[in-house]
């Protein structure tokens, strides 16, 4: 007797059984390398106090100063010069051990003699223009403003400026005068020798003169 046909569901449930078998399943990939790690920052970064030295400010530019006269040694016995050529008020200075005043008093002649030759050569000596004459007036009118005001180191210091823009020997007269007045005798006196020394009107060789025998009687 022959065999019945299976059935359409067997027929499915074969099919489904068969594919299954044969069919490999697909395998996963392999799983990926994992990304080098990159190096630490802190491995390689110096401290910061490593890389550059700590800077210091520096302080700011400061204009240039004039050059302050040297100051004489005071003699053992006080003040040579009279009353009528030293403030009546100033005060009173210690006075110097005699075993010191030679050799600072050699000293002190030197850094004289060359602080005169810088404010004499530093002169104008050439053309003077209308502007120079302008401002050294300024110069003399302020230093007769602080000469009257009692103040002869501001008179000082205008007189040396008018006396470099236009050297006259009548300004150069008036600085060492105000050094008189501030006790300062061994300048002006410097000063009343290079005066001395050139050629001059004899009323004012004969008025530099008497201002010198004041402060050196012994000239």
């Amino acid at each position: 007797m022959p065999r019945a046909a299976p059935s359409a569901s067997a027929a499915a449930a074969v099919a489904r059984s068969g594919s299954g078998s044969a069919a490999a399943a697909p395998s996963s990939p392999p799983p990926a390398a994992a990304a080098p790690r990159p190096p630490s920052p802190l491995k390689h970064v110096e401290h910061p106090s490593r890389l550059q030295p700590p800077t210091r400010q520096q302080p700011p530019p400061q204009p240039p100063q004039p050059p302050q006269p040297p100051q004489p040694p005071q003699p053992a016995t006080g003040h040579s010069q009279s009353s009528s050529a030293i403030p009546s008020r100033g005060a009173s200075r210690p006075a110097t051990p005699s075993s010191m005043v030679s050799s600072s008093s050699a000293a002190g002649s030197t850094n004289t003699a060359r602080y005169v030759d810088r404010l004499i050569s530093r002169a104008n000596r050439g053309s003077v223009s209308q502007a120079d004459v302008d401002k050294a007036q300024a110069h003399f009118e302020a230093a007769r403003r602080a000469n009257d005001a009692k103040d002869y180191q501001s008179a000082c210091t205008s007189f040396e400026r008018a006396y470099l823009l236009l050297p006259k020997p009548a300004t150069l007269v008036s600085t060492a005068n105000m050094y008189v007045k501030m006790g300062n005798a061994s300048i002006a006196a410097e000063i009343y020798h290079r005066l001395l020394a050139e050629s001059l009107p004899q009323h004012m060789h004969d008025f530099i003169a008497d201002k010198l025998r004041v402060i050196q009687p012994s000239e």
